[in-house]
């Protein structure tokens, strides 16, 4: 793609690709290869939609490509590829379809996607990619499933995923993607086990996709992605710290965090996810630091909250939020003098909270309002159709 950086341009170009590639299909129907070429544009320009919108056409696209694959599969049964790429555009579509909120649709998806990964993955245990997207994709069910409220049905997928990643990682230590997919099984096995509540068993898969993060940020850091996925679970393993009061250990784990926020986001300062992936960090170590009873560093963390790239009003509203639970911990704090208390709980919090009306004076002294959104969800781990075209 020529216009990479320009979504429009972009798109421009794969609907041109289309109109040259249905006139080489229509003069010679029975080349197999123009019709995959065909089908593969419709997928690219849907993995494009979903990524720009609008959603609807992003769908629109995907069931061309289906529709074009479905006919290649059965004129060709004895090629696994046209079966491969069939699969994975089921579960890009799933994956969209999920965020349209059609959870239905997107699990009918991902069922056929699974149907033919299977059966991929026993017939040539050989490929290595197949095994690979079988995994994708039970890791795409168990996000579908974990979102619906099927925690057992969702950490089933996941193990089975995990299973097979952690096999291709052993056979295939060079290949990063398979480090990376095994280090994503964790990290998700981690986030589903802490929100059924068993928080014991969160704590080794959290340290399991912790270790391989940091292999890969450390052993690849011009690849920012890898570096706030680092950060990302270790906000995800201090926010377990703080669900089972261990205030300290959650305090000391984001505080290790945010040095690698802060270097990615002066590289891609205006990148939405890692902007949110900041701010979420910040407001875990704001929890920790008043469950600590540290109003004074509390307050420096409201601060780094408001000012941070890409702050939202949300964001300042829990900036004002946490100024407010730090005029009672100042009005109580013994380590300092009765006067000083008073000077610090009023002229100091006192007059920022009185300064903000907007930041929801009633609700203040609310930790929660701090702790809203926080809760990770299961990442996926999409393989958009461009993706997978030629890949090993």
């Amino acid at each position: 793609m020529g216009q990479i950086g320009k979504p429009a341009a972009a798109e421009t170009e794969h609907r041109e690709a289309i109109v040259i590639q249905k006139e080489l299909v229509k003069k010679c129907p029975t080349v197999a290869e123009f019709r995959f070429e065909l089908a593969a544009s419709h997928g690219q320009l849907a993995d494009l939609l979903q990524a720009i919108g609008p959603l609807k056409d992003a769908e629109i696209e995907y069931h061309t490509a289906i529709d074009i694959l479905k006919q290649l599969v059965a004129d060709y049964p004895a090629n696994p590829e046209y079966q491969h790429d069939l699969g994975c555009i089921y579960n890009s579509l799933s994956l969209m379809l999920l965020r349209l909120d059609r959870p239905r649709d997107a699990l009918k998806a991902i069922r056929e996607s699974l149907t033919l990964s299977r059966a991929l993955a026993a017939n040539f245990p050989a490929v290595p990619k197949y095994r690979e997207r079988l995994a994708n994709h039970l890791n795409t069910l168990a996000q579908l499933l974990g979102q619906s409220g099927q925690a057992k049905e969702a950490e089933t997928a996941l193990r089975d995923a995990l299973a097979i990643d952690r096999q291709l990682a052993a056979d295939f230590p060079d290949v990063i993607e398979y480090q990376h997919d095994l280090a994503v099984a964790y990290s998700n096995l981690g986030i589903l086990l802490k929100v059924s509540g068993r928080l014991k068993e969160a704590e080794p898969a959290y340290r399991e996709a912790l270790s391989r993060y940091e292999m890969l940020a450390a052993k690849f850091p011009n690849v920012p992605h890898y570096e706030m996925e680092l950060a990302g679970t270790m906000g995800n393993f201090a926010r377990l710290h703080l669900v089972r009061k261990e205030f300290d250990a959650a305090r000391k784990l984001v505080e290790q965090a945010l040095p690698h926020n802060r270097a990615v986001l002066k590289v891609y300062p205006n990148h939405p996810s890692y902007q949110d992936g900041y701010a979420k960090n910040l407001k875990t170590l704001a929890a920790a630091l008043l469950e600590l009873a540290d109003h004074g560093a509390a307050a420096g963390v409201a601060d780094l909250i408001e000012q941070a790239p890409g702050a939202t009003p949300a964001d300042v509203y829990t900036a004002g939020a946490l100024l407010g639970c730090c005029v009672p911990l100042a009005e109580k704090d013994d380590q300092l003098a009765p006067d000083k208390r008073k000077e610090v709980a009023e002229n100091v919090f006192g007059t920022r909270h009185e300064s903000a009306p907007a930041r929801g004076r009633k609700r203040l002294r609310r930790l929660g309002a701090i702790q809203e959104g926080l809760e990770p969800r299961l990442v996926a781990r999409p393989r958009g159709f461009s993706e997978t075209v030629g890949r090993p």
